[in-house]
């Protein structure tokens, strides 16, 4: 009797610790499980906020893009403005020149 008492007891014993393997298992699970779903958490935050800058670089993208057409656009209304200028110092050369002319024209009949 004494020989299953003592199986009884080692049998027991195992069945204890199992159990307590087992709940240790699941604990383990458990915490595996929140971790998971934290990191599920957390990438789904760095996708948002990737999506926003994202958003924000197309933005600036397009800031950029305004920029360098309206940079464009000054410079060819800054070389318009330019021969603009070359051609009116021409024309008032001449005009110039003209005016000259007439004033000794005009010098001949004074002297008459």
């Amino acid at each position: 009797m004494d020989v299953v008492t003592s199986v009884e007891r080692e049998i027991k014993s195992a069945i204890d610790e199992q159990s307590a393997g087992s709940t240790q298992i699941l604990d383990a699970l458990g915490n595996i499980r929140r971790i998971t779903e934290e990191i599920h958490e957390g990438s789904g935050k760095m996708t948002r906020g990737s999506s926003a800058i994202t958003g924000e670089m197309n933005k600036l993208l397009n800031i950029t893009e305004h920029i360098k057409s309206s940079s464009v656009d000054i410079d060819r209304r800054a070389k318009d403005i330019e021969g603009m200028v070359y051609t009116s110092s021409k024309k008032i050369d001449e005009s110039l020149t003209h005016i000259a002319g007439v004033e000794s024209q005009v010098a001949v009949f004074k002297t008459v």
